[in-house]
């Protein structure tokens, strides 16, 4: 199972919605549905069906859970979000971050541009 999956389901039964509940106020066909909360299938893509499946969940637009849940999402599919992707900043500096997530090492430049970007994402929040 895969981390979006698993934040579905758990939220799902948190309030105490049945799988065909769920389904129902999402307009998904249950049978489908169900391969995705068991990582069978991929989570949806659309960003209007994902933020739905957010606000079925109870989650507010635009939390830290929405995030979370659309971040999963995108990642389970094996996609860059949208919002970083439009970031030309931002997706400039990924190659550092992918090769940081590796273990490989950089020049001190390259660590503190990383740095940078870290901190000028935390005062957007």
């Amino acid at each position: 199972m895969n981390k979006f999956a698993e934040i579905i389901k758990k939220r799902r039964l948190e309030l105490r919605l049945s799988l065909r509940q769920f389904c129902l106020k999402c307009q998904f066909d249950p049978s489908n549905w169900s391969k995705i909360e068991r990582g069978l299938a991929s989570p949806p893509k659309d960003k209007s069906v994902l933020e739905k499946i957010s606000d079925v969940l109870g989650y507010k637009p635009k939390s830290p859970e929405s995030q979370n849940l659309m971040d999963y999402a995108f990642i389970t599919c094996g996609k860059i979000p949208d919002d970083i992707l439009s970031d030309k900043k931002l997706v400039a500096k990924l190659p550092i971050f992918f090769r940081s997530l590796r273990g490989d090492k950089h020049s001190d430049q390259e660590l503190r541009n990383l740095v940078e970007i870290i901190r000028d994402s935390e005062t957007k929040e």
